[in-house]
């Protein structure tokens, strides 16, 4: 499975379970994701790898 769809299946995850699109797919992401970066959703990440993001 490549990055994109398993970003997708996570989205819907998230979606599913009543997240809010602008918590889960916020803006930096999204333009650090159209810049090349490949990471998961911030509720996906462990405490450092949010908080190195932040």
């Amino acid at each position: 499975m490549d990055y994109e769809t398993k970003l997708q299946l996570a989205y819907k995850e998230l979606s599913d379970k009543g997240v809010w699109k602008s918590n889960y797919n916020s803006p930096i992401a999204t333009l650090l994701r159209k810049l090349g970066l490949c990471f998961p959703p911030p509720y996906y990440q462990s405490f450092l790898q949010t908080l190195c993001f932040v």
